[in-house]
């Protein structure tokens, strides 16, 4: 009898040096892991093993040092008993330590009261947040994808709810969201942190390539708009990004197919650029001249990848046209900040 176990690889593009020669670490592998998040440096892992009983566990991975700590079993909750999304909590600037926040909510219940559990890694073990206790929020609200910036944990939701949790206060708080027509639901394409700015992106309607890019203000009085894109000139250069409806009723019209994938603040905000997957490629838009060049063609990659595990691979794997592609954020090498794309692929191994 064979038992397959399944095989993480993950290659990395260096999106801060022109050297590809001399990344801080050149591959992972990981056995049954996927990544949930990163969070200047640390990767949450988690694993789901058991054949017929389902068993989430949960590690904190530092991929430079290749360190691993396994998280302890959730404490067992008879009424929150339902795990709505686990994040991380790290800035190496302020502590040492990092947190795991697991917000825990009653399952099938559609919207109502969810509760907060925290890990320290500096006492080593579980506990109810202190100050927030038991709070609502709508059940759409997507826990499981946090965004950690300004000392808190940041939950949009694509209807009225966006939260964000203050780590140190461990409070929940209303996050203030841009105003939309009253009959939109939002529509996020990106929501992410870079070099200590928190970043939006709603784009409405597939027929357009021109949108703006929100910044929050650190007292959360708002959003401002930081910068306007406009894709046209990629589209332009690569019309493979113009896609047509297969409905005849709608054959004239076009829409774009892109997925954002990261915004890269730099230290001059003149350098700072968008990171843009179109068909098979990964594009750099400087926000500022409005140039863009090509990173790598994706479908080379996948060639080589495929070549090189001479197994059943997976295929490409991202949020939700890219299947290969997660953004991994900072990570800190000898005091310098680079930052990644990381590749990832998997393929079955019979023992």
């Amino acid at each position: 009898m064979y038992n397959r176990s399944r095989i993480q690889q993950y290659d990395f593009i260096n999106l801060t040096s022109s050297d590809p020669s001399d990344p801080p670490f050149q591959s992972l592998t990981f056995l049954d892991n996927r990544i949930v998040q990163s969070c200047h440096g640390l990767m949450l892992l988690h694993s789901n093993s058991g054949r017929y009983e389902r068993s989430d566990n949960y590690c904190v991975y530092n991929p430079t040092t290749r360190q691993c700590l396994i998280l302890p079993p959730f404490p067992v909750n008879e009424v929150f008993n339902a795990i709505c999304g686990i994040n991380l909590a790290y800035d190496p600037s302020k502590s040492p330590h990092y947190k795991v926040i697991c917000v825990r909510g009653c399952e099938n219940l559609e919207e109502g009261d969810f509760q907060i559990e925290i890990y320290s890694s500096k006492i080593g073990f579980w506990r109810k947040s202190r100050s927030s206790g038991i709070f609502t929020a709508h059940y759409e609200t997507n826990f499981g994808i946090g965004t950690f910036w300004n000392g808190a944990l940041h939950w949009i939701s694509p209807c009225d709810g966006s939260l964000y949790f203050d780590v140190d206060e461990e409070k929940v708080h209303d996050l203030p969201m841009p105003a939309i027509h009253a009959d939109f639901r939002r529509r996020f394409r990106y929501f992410g942190e870079s070099r200590d700015h928190l970043h939006l992106i709603e784009i409405y309607g597939p027929c357009t390539a021109l949108f703006n890019v929100y910044e929050m203000e650190r007292d959360y009085s708002g959003w401002m708009i930081k910068y306007r894109v406009d894709l046209l000139s990629i589209a332009a250069a690569f019309p493979e990004m113009v896609r047509s409806y297969r409905d005849p009723l709608m054959e004239y019209l076009c829409y774009y197919g892109f997925s954002i994938l990261s915004i890269v603040r730099e230290e001059e905000d003149e350098d700072s650029y968008l990171v843009v997957h179109i068909p098979n490629k990964a594009i750099r838009y400087n926000f500022k001249d409005k140039s863009f060049g090509r990173f790598m063609n994706l479908l080379r990659l996948v060639s080589k990848l495929k070549s090189r595990a001479h197994l059943n691979i997976n295929g490409v794997m991202l949020f939700n046209t890219l299947k290969v592609l997660h953004m991994f954020d900072h990570v800190s090498v000898d005091q310098k900040s680079v930052q990644f794309i990381i590749v990832g692929y998997c393929y079955l191994l019979a023992t």
